[in-house]
């Protein structure tokens, strides 16, 4: 508190109740009050006493039973409501002829829904993390995007990432918890989430762009330096917000030390970026390895939620759980994952 806001240069500004100014209102609201007496004279106060009186009256009637009556109460039997079916493959459930999950190798929950887009959420648990590296998280989130992927052998740079990746989804994000932001856990805040939504007749783009993120995605010194400097850069104007400012203190001290919401939270994301970059000139190949470190821990234990209109996007793709048997690297999968899946 001391190195961020007692200590820092800040500007106070006290405003006092003047008795003086208070006096002097009352006086002149009197003087008002008066003149106005005045003008208006015995009768005019008489007839502004019954236009008040009126007005108050018409006020205070409550309104016609017919108001209510008369709005038409709609069928409720004719709502049409939007159908779900769920399937998944890690316990019981009804199945999706068209989507059979059993051979897919993670965690995996299909949403069948009336909607025209696909909305693909990786959920990647950071319980087995030390505390020293929860505090990458918000990092990671935002470099998976913004950094090379190799795919088939070919070295694609950030630049052609981030212009392919817009061009083929309509959002993708990622975020420590359910619907988090930056330096904000979502709820189920030990989950990392990572997120793409896309059209229907780009599912198997999308699918690929999810696993490339994932697995392939080539960590640089320089995108780390350039995307924990522009986050950094971030937190200022974050701070002239009282009140993210309070909800970032009250977390720190309702919470552990080095839980997620601790660790994600912009005054010790602040210090952190600041060091890191340091620590990207002074060593960079220790930072790459815990970045890979990070990755391998999350992505061991995958869970995936798939939302899409089945039918439809069976057009598309007439098998649309292929895609999916071979999400998972060959050198990721392992009897515990399998087991998980199949227990």
């Amino acid at each position: 508190m001391k190195s961020y806001y007692s200590d820092k240069p800040h500007v106070v500004i006290i405003g006092e109740p003047s008795q003086k100014e208070m006096v002097e209102m009352a006086e002149t609201e009197k003087k008002r009050v008066e003149n106005q007496q005045k003008e208006l004279k015995e009768e005019g106060l008489k007839q502004k006493g019954e236009q008040l009186q009126n007005a108050t009256e018409q006020n205070e009637k409550e309104a016609p039973e017919s108001m209510l009556t008369n709005v038409a109460v709609p069928d409720v039997s004719k709502i049409n409501f939007h159908s779900l079916k769920t399937s998944c493959n890690y316990t019981k459930s009804d199945k999706i002829d068209k989507f059979p999950l059993s051979e897919i190798p993670c965690k995996f929950q299909l949403d069948d829904i009336k909607t025209n887009f696909v909305e693909v959420n990786a959920l990647l648990d950071s319980t087995d993390l030390s505390e020293d590296d929860r505090y990458y998280l918000p990092l990671f989130c935002e470099v998976i995007f913004e950094s090379p992927i190799l795919r088939n052998g070919e070295l694609i740079d950030h630049e052609e990432v981030i212009k392919q990746l817009e061009a083929d989804t309509i959002s993708f994000s990622g975020q420590v918890g359910v619907g988090g932001s930056k330096f904000l856990c979502g709820t189920y805040p030990q989950m990392v989430q990572v997120e793409l939504k896309f059209e229907e007749d780009k599912y198997l783009k999308g699918i690929q762009w999810l696993k490339d993120i994932l697995f392939h995605t080539q960590f640089t010194a320089e995108r780390l330096k350039i995307v924990a400097q522009k986050m950094a850069n971030s937190i200022a104007s974050l701070k002239r917000s009282g009140f993210k400012v309070v909800r970032t203190v009250f977390l720190d001290l309702t919470y552990t030390k080095g839980c997620n919401i601790t660790a994600t939270s912009l005054v010790r994301q602040e210090k952190f970026l600041k060091k890191l970059q340091t620590q990207l000139d002074e060593n960079s190949e220790k930072v790459l390895k815990i970045m890979e470190r990070i990755r391998d821990s999350l992505t061991s234990d995958l869970r995936i939620h798939l939302s899409l209109q089945v039918d439809s996007v069976s057009k598309v793709s007439s098998a649309l759980e292929e895609p999916w048997k071979a999400f998972v690297p060959k050198e990721k999968l392992s009897t515990t994952t399998i087991d998980k899946v199949k227990g």
